[in-house]
């Protein structure tokens, strides 16, 4: 301020600042006193006059004539109010983001449960003697499947699949089997399931009779599957061995 009566840069800034941000000195319109006499102010503090350097104006305590706020408190203003902007843009920005998290661990929840899950009914058939018990494990089908898959698929198929991967071995007497996965890696098992053909050493055949979105849906085909079977050899079965055919163990906790 001490420079505005000699240099023109000094001028130019005060008028522009006082003109933009409506305002008259550093704190009140009196700081002007030290330079100019008799309550003169430059025009750039008056109100609807046309700014011209060097130019003068009075009625220093009229607010209807001078911009009555000082310039270090306009702009203290202006950068709060600035300042408050970007804290809710940034704000808005970082509850988007966590929208997004929420979403994403949303979709990969629905992923997880029965929505994204794939239930394959498979039927094994031992090719050197049929009429006898096949003693197995679940843990046992379940790394033959994953080998095959290894063996077709790489290290990608096999590590796409092995944690949604389960087996359970559910009659030993019709042998039926259910495999369980996730929909998208379930492409992996039915591409290897007709190239399944050994187990402990004897020759085997896997076809695959029903696939389904749900337990309860291969719980209800396995039921109904079991049944014609027995219908259709009643007369040369004991009823022990109709027991054993109608069996279903633990399907539903599967």
């Amino acid at each position: 301020m001490g420079k505005y009566s000699f240099d023109e840069t000094d001028r130019q800034s005060w008028s522009t600042v006082q003109r933009k941000l409506e305002c008259c000195g550093v704190d009140t319109p009196r700081d002007w006193s030290i330079i100019f006499p008799e309550n003169l102010v430059p025009v750039s503090c008056c109100q609807n006059l046309p700014v011209e350097l060097g130019a003068l104006c009075r009625n220093l305590f009229d607010e209807r004539i001078i911009y009555q706020k000082g310039c270090y408190n306009r702009l203290n203003d202006r950068v709060k109010n600035r300042l408050t902007i970007i804290m809710y843009v940034s704000l808005a920005f970082g509850l988007l983001q966590v929208i997004g998290v929420v979403l994403a661990s949303f979709y990969t929840y629905l992923l997880k449960i029965g929505q994204g899950s794939n239930y394959m009914v498979v039927q094994l058939k031992t090719l050197e003697d049929d009429n006898l018990d096949f003693k197995i494990s679940d843990r046992e089908l379940q790394l033959t499947v994953l080998n095959m898959i290894k063996s077709l698929h790489g290290d990608f198929g096999a590590g796409a699949i092995k944690t949604c991967f389960k087996v359970r071995y559910c009659n030993p007497t019709t042998k039926i089997i259910i495999f369980k996965t996730r929909h998208g890696p379930h492409q992996f098992l039915s591409s290897v399931i007709p190239f399944i053909n050994k187990l402990q050493d004897k020759k085997i055949q896997l076809s695959t009779l029903y696939t389904g979105a749900s337990m309860f849906q291969c719980y209800k085909f396995i039921q109904s599957y079991q049944k014609d079977l027995v219908r259709k050899i009643t007369g040369t079965i004991s009823e022990k061995t109709k027991e054993k055919m109608l069996n279903i163990t633990n399907v539903l906790n599967f």
